[in-house]
């Protein structure tokens, strides 16, 4: 008669100890908790992404809009604007741009005179007419 031992299969990961609090808690979840770990996970990942779009998107702003002037009041209009109207943390570039033109024409917004004289000059220049002594 010859003995045969069961030796279970050994996995260094899942064998590590001393496990963390962490992970004991983690394996006690139910589905549905490790549903709501992972959905959280992937939320904060997305949100960090969507900040650091948020960065590069201000840059882009603040190059298509020379008027904006970088001051804590605008930033602190632009952010009520998002987070009261647009119902967003993070937005977009074309949210930035829809807060930008909403607070901009209701006069809320501090802007930079000199480019805003330019933009009203280039805009009297696109509206000419150009029939040489014609009035409008």
């Amino acid at each position: 008669m010859s003995w045969n031992y069961h030796v279970p299969y050994s996995d260094d990961f899942a064998d590590r100890n001393p496990r963390t609090k962490e992970d004991v808690a983690f394996d006690k979840l139910d589905a549905q908790g490790v549903l709501h770990v992972v959905q959280r996970a992937m939320a904060a990942e997305n949100e960090k992404v969507a900040t650091e779009q948020f960065y590069k998107d201000v840059e882009t702003f603040r190059h298509m809009n020379p008027a904006y002037l970088d001051s804590d009041f605008n930033k602190n209009a632009m952010v009520h604007h998002w987070t009261h109207v647009l119902g967003v943390t993070v937005p977009t570039l074309a949210e930035i741009e829809e807060t930008y033109f909403a607070l901009r024409e209701s006069g809320v917004l501090q802007l930079n005179q000199k480019a805003v004289a330019k933009e009203n000059q280039e805009e009297i220049l696109i509206k000419r007419p150009t029939g040489a002594g014609s009035l409008p």
